[in-house]
């Protein structure tokens, strides 16, 4: 046990920000001290193994080639695999492990998908559907196949031939061309419009339909069996561009719509397209209104509409093997009605922008007013705005299997977003595969709630301004958990908690993370005013933090167990590369914490700038392993970014000022300084290896008397000593 007396005559110190204060005085007193009291070894953890130089580390980072781990304490079955275990909760989690390539492997990765039949794995662990290219008048489908509505679709005969369907039942033709002064419904003596054909079939009679375009209004209030010969050769276009009422049932096949079809009572529809020449393709309204589509293509106008399908105030909804392809104005949207909830299937939503005439921004899915949506093996790729936006209390999504790719933002500010989930809405998204979106791959919003889970978030691109390309956020109450997840090659921050939300983290790795144009950072993990509860996470190759944990309107809450940080990048203009920092009065538990090969600051909690400036932030916990700390910045003048006034360092663990750390069992390697001390810190089990010196501490921020260590180890240190600097600086 170590424990310094009072330094009497301290002179106190500003150290702000943008200005650079002359050194403090001296007192008279000592100039140092030796902290090493020949410490005992203490046991390691699951997952961790003793490591050569002393204390404990990960098995995944120590058990690799030249990992440092003691001669036979990775000879043992198993250390070296990612194993399941049962968590507290009862749960399934996934130690680290150590892959053939020496990556590290973890839950992330430890269960890839079965994918679908028609889609195939990727390297990253996600599944994308198979698209083939097909012929005019289709479209293709997730899975390798088109809509059925091409002219190869169609058969060599007049008529749609009969099935187990119609036989023995009342069979009315119709043909555009056929003449008019014999006709009597009869294939040889057809009828020339679909009206009479409709008339005359009553309830129980079908209307067969040959080739050509039908311009002729329609209203459908009976029931109504129509079969066009196919898509492609049957057109139905009443004048002037106007929709199709259907207040009864109707049953469709093989025809194209043009001008919009209003389901106010029941819908049939298979092998169909959808052509929309005024605000919808296909809209079903109404608390009786019901709909079943299959094998169907819509397609919207250039200007104009809002929806390519709208269905409002009704869950009686499904959709299967469908394609919407291009135009402006919304793909799909629900707004309203209940449970069961609306299925959506196998299906495309491809190229949809934002509307001139309308301002309808160019979703691939919207769902308001309380919908209810549940779908699967769905591709939305190059939307504008939201792949899929899930808006206000009530509103619900369950998606699984998905790919959501290329979404692009409207205007510099604008989203761009794979997932947006705003105004206390939910979303649970399974098996999806989130790459190239703009500004965040996936959001909870406003109080909304969000569950990632087995999902893979790559390659998000910055909004048009330059700034943001997020992998996942939580903002404004969101309410985010992410489990088993791969989140790479993404900008800004990797995973985000912002003013008053919560992010749950389980099984997750963070990698990759860059600075986008107009940024100088791209933390791993970032919590700013906001909670935080992450097990077993990888955060690496990140921009200037791994992991930081800051203030905004009020002081952050982590709880952090099983946290490897390694590999993090210096940002472009302002120098730095810290691991693992926390300020602003945040307050963290941190456990079983591994942070390798970063600059300047390994594990600190301190001020860090201005805007955060708040006293009391505090790190507690136990089993630190901290190696490669290289010298890097660790303050510089923000005021003036393009000359900053830098000073630079390499410190393994940092007490900032009006900042406190309390650990036990902390293993330190190869650092400048061990420690760096200018608030309270007690540690309880150290060793500081392969350094140039244990410690610095500054009298003038901190008593010495509040610098407490026991069981100290020293190993290869150029001066074991803690040695007094007044002017040591506050990681800013």
């Amino acid at each position: 046990y170590l424990q310094t007396t009072p330094v009497a005559a301290l002179v106190a110190v500003v150290l702000a920000v943008g200005c650079e204060a002359p050194p403090p005085a001296r007192d008279a007193g000592p100039t140092s001290l030796s902290p090493c009291d020949g410490g005992e070894a203490w046991p390691c953890p699951p997952g961790w193994v003793r490591a050569a130089v002393g204390g404990c580390g990960p098995a995944a980072l120590l058990c690799q080639a030249e990992g440092g781990a003691e001669p036979g304490a990775c000879d043992a079955p198993g250390v070296r695999e990612n194993a399941p275990f049962e968590t507290d909760d009862g749960g399934v989690g996934w130690r680290f492990g150590v892959g053939p390539d020496g990556s590290v492997t973890g839950g992330w990765n430890a269960r890839p998908p079965a994918c679908p039949e028609g889609w195939s794995a990727q390297e990253d662990g996600a599944c994308e559907p198979v698209m083939r290219a097909c012929p005019e008048g289709a479209t293709p489908i997730p899975g390798g196949r088109c809509t059925p509505t091409a002219l190869a679709d169609c058969p060599s005969e007049v008529f749609p031939a009969r099935d187990a369907e119609t036989v023995g039942a009342r069979v009315l033709y119709v043909r555009a061309d056929a003449p008019p002064w014999d006709a009597d419904g009869t294939a040889e003596h057809p009828f020339t419009t679909l009206r009479e054909g409709i008339a005359r079939a009553g309830t129980d009679g079908h209307v067969f339909v040959a080739k050509g375009t039908y311009a002729e209004p329609l209203r459908l209030d009976g029931t109504a069996r129509i079969r066009g010969v196919c898509a492609a050769r049957v057109i139905v276009a009443p004048p002037e561009d106007l929709s199709v009422p259907v207040n009864g049932a109707l049953r469709l096949r093989g025809v194209t719509v043009r001008g919009g079809v209003r389901v106010y009572g029941a819908l049939d529809a298979q092998e169909v397209s959808f052509a929309a020449t005024g605000m919808f393709a296909l809209e079903v309204t109404g608390a009786n209104a019901r709909a079943t589509l299959r094998g169907v293509r819509m397609s919207v106008p250039l200007q104009g509409a809002s929806a390519a399908l709208k269905v409002t105030g009704t869950s009686r909804f499904s959709i299967a093997d469908f394609a919407i392809e291009g135009g402006e104005g919304v793909g799909m949207e629900f707004a309203g009605g209940g449970d069961p909830p609306a299925t959506v299937e196998d299906g495309m939503v491809r190229g949809m922008s934002v509307s001139a005439v309308t301002r309808w921004l160019g979703h691939g899915i919207k769902i308001v007013g309380g919908a209810h949506v549940a779908a699967t093996r769905l591709l939305l790729v190059e939307n504008s705005e939201d792949a899929i936006q899930v808006g206000d209390v009530g509103s619900s999504l369950t998606l699984r299997y998905a790919s959501l790719r290329d979404t692009r933002p409207h205007g510099p500010d604008g989203g761009g977003k794979g997932v947006h989930t705003n105004d206390g809405a939910s979303a649970t998204l399974e098996f999806v595969r989130m790459v190239g979106n703009s500004n965040t791959g996936a959001s909870a919003f406003s109080g909304a709630t969000l569950t990632v889970r087995d999902c893979v978030v790559r390659n998000t691109r910055p909004r048009g301004n330059g700034t943001a390309g997020r992998g996942l956020d939580a903002h404004h109450g969101g309410f985010l958990t992410v489990e088993r997840t791969l989140v790479e090659g993404n900008h800004q921050v990797g995973v985000y908690s912002y003013n008053g939300s919560r992010v749950t983290l389980r099984d997750v790795a963070v990698r990759g993370t860059d600075a986008p144009p107009q940024e100088t950072f791209g933390a791993g993990i970032g919590v700013v005013g906001a909670q935080l509860d992450a097990r077993r996470v990888l955060v690496e190759d990140s921009t200037e933090a791994g992991v930081a944990v800051l203030n905004w309107t009020s002081p952050s809450r982590v709880v952090i167990e099983d946290l490897i940080v390694r590999r993090v990048r210096s940002s472009p203009s302002r120098g730095f590369a810290m691991g693992f920092i926390t300020g602003g009065g945040s307050q963290t538990r941190a456990s079983r914490v591994a942070v390798v090969d970063v600059g300047g600051v390994g594990v600190g909690a301190q001020e860090y700038g201005p805007i955060f400036r708040a006293p009391g932030s505090r790190i507690e916990g136990s089993d630190y392993y901290i190696q490669r700390v290289r010298e890097d910045s660790v303050q510089y003048n923000m005021s003036d970014p393009a000359h900053p006034a830098r000073i630079v360092a390499s410190y393994g663990l940092v007490a900032g000022s009006r900042a406190s750390v309390a650990l036990d069992r902390v293993a330190i390697d190869a650092v400048g300084a061990g420690v760096a001390v200018l608030g309270p810190i007690v540690l309880r089990g150290v060793v500081v290896a392969r350094s140039e010196r244990f410690g610095v501490l500054n009298r003038t921020e901190v008593d010495p008397s509040q610098a407490v260590w026991q069981s100290v180890t020293c190993a290869g240190l150029a001066r074991a000593r803690v040695e007094f600097d007044d002017t040591l600086v506050d990681p800013h």
